[in-house]
């Protein structure tokens, strides 16, 4: 080391063993402390956390972590073979806790280090697969082997159609020739001629891309769509019709819906009437509302939690000096939840800051859905200021985030604003999201 310079302080979180439970919960987010964990104690211990994470991806937000962090870990730990035994021996007995998609994705990250078995393991899944009409496995094989990857899932898929199977003909194409190789289809049309399984393969793609759908309906009136919700129905066809009523609908007919939404008392009601108010990039902005921030308070602290909710989703959409006002009353009384935050979005000041972090610190009692709710709300203020007084709620978010994807952006805005700090650029070289990784290599 050079004279003169010293190290920066290992981080707080490397001074003793994780539990199984802190080890679990950092691995499920892909945090890089798993990484120096695992070379700093004796790794043995987390073996069959990483088999977990490997075979049934236990975590909130895997999909959003790059299975290569899964290999890495496994090769940190000095086990690799016995966690790489582990996915290919679930994806041959298809017993994945419902997620062999994702043991398909560490398959394919060994693949990719030279690993004949994890390659012959995925053949074997997408063999199994695409004979129940599924296509887990195709995307891997295309992409490790491009053109002749596609011959041969063409030809088996081709083997296999059915009014059942539940593929992406065009999808396997477009990433064959998104991986280099150019005229894809074309070449694959070439052989049809002798190769009965590909011409089958083909012409269900043919078929795939002149499926055309209904033609769009006319507008549902609000009564009509008021009786689904209060009868019970959610889902996605609601939402649409709701879509397509908002969007069809003017001022005056939004107008009449805001002052229907302060005074209903029916929870299937209050949904309906939300999802109105706030649904629809085209749709005209609705008036502020008349009532005193009491009663918006009121609203939000309704009885029915779902009445609540809906009352706070609303607000939080809507700007002038009262919405701030109402999120501070609402934070006062602990309600720390992302539309809370939402209404601080053009108006946060230090003070909130304070406040804000006094609150999530009083219950650390949240499920992973909850605490990523408020961390979407944290990261959508953090993003709009350029001012370093919010950095404090980038830290908190990046440390509780069980997102990746969101995880990301708090990094993104700390680096922009000088703001990372030592620990969290010590561990970032071996975050599970690529992106970040790239970053912290930017800043060394």
């Amino acid at each position: 080391m050079t004279a003169g310079v010293s190290r920066p302080p290992e981080p707080d979180w490397l001074a003793a063993r994780p539990t199984i439970d802190e080890f679990r919960s950092a691995a499920q987010r892909g945090l890089g402390r798993c990484w120096h964990w695992l070379r700093r104690f004796d790794a043995s211990e987390y073996t069959s956390v990483l088999i977990e994470v490997s075979t049934r991806g236990i975590g909130f937000d895997l999909d959003e972590i790059d299975p290569s962090y899964i290999v890495d870990l496994a090769e940190a730990s000095g086990s690799p073979e016995e966690v790489r035994r582990a996915a290919i021996n679930a994806a041959q007995s298809g017993d994945s806790g419902g997620d062999l998609a994702h043991i398909d994705g560490v398959l394919f990250a060994w693949a990719k280090r030279g690993h004949a078995d994890a390659r012959e393991a995925i053949d074997r899944l997408f063999e199994s697969q695409v004979a129940q009409g599924a296509g887990i496995g195709g995307f891997s094989i295309i992409e490790l082997d491009g053109f002749d990857g596609l011959v041969r899932v063409a030809r088996r898929a081709g083997g296999c159609i059915s009014a059942d199977s539940a593929w992406r003909l065009g999808a396997w194409i477009s990433s064959c020739e998104e991986a280099g190789e150019a005229g894809a289809e074309s070449r694959l049309r070439a052989l049809a001629d002798r190769d009965a399984e590909i011409a089958a393969f083909l012409g269900a793609l043919d078929a795939e891309r002149n499926v055309c759908g209904p033609p769009p309906a006319q507008p549902q009136g609000l009564d009509g769509l008021l009786e689904r919700a209060v009868g019970g129905e959610r889902g996605v066809d609601l939402w649409t019709d709701v879509r397509r009523w908002a969007r069809a609908s003017d001022e005056e007919q939004w107008h009449a819906v805001s002052e229907k939404f302060l005074v209903c008392e029916h929870a299937g009601e209050a949904w309906l009437l939300a999802n109105a108010l706030v649904v629809g990039e085209n749709a005209p902005a609705f008036r502020p509302f008349a009532a005193s921030i009491r009663a918006l308070q009121s609203r939000c602290r309704h009885r029915d939690p779902a009445i609540s909710a809906a009352s706070r989703r609303v607000f939080s959409r809507q700007s002038g000096p009262r919405v701030p006002a109402l999120a501070r009353l609402l934070l006062a009384a602990g309600e720390v939840e992302r539309d809370t935050l939402e209404m601080l979005r053009e108006s946060l000041a230090p003070e909130d800051v304070d406040v804000i972090l006094e609150k999530l610190r009083a219950s650390d009692q949240r499920t992973n859905e909850e605490t990523h709710e408020i961390v979407l709300g944290l990261l959508g203020l953090v993003e709009r200021r350029s001012k370093r007084f919010a950095a404090p709620l980038a830290l908190w978010g990046y440390e509780h985030s069980p997102c990746g994807r969101c995880r990301q952006g708090f990094v993104e805005w700390l680096a922009r604003h000088g703001a990372i700090t030592p620990e969290i650029a010590f561990e970032a070289h071996h975050d599970g999201v690529p992106s970040i990784r790239s970053l912290a290599a930017s800043l060394a």
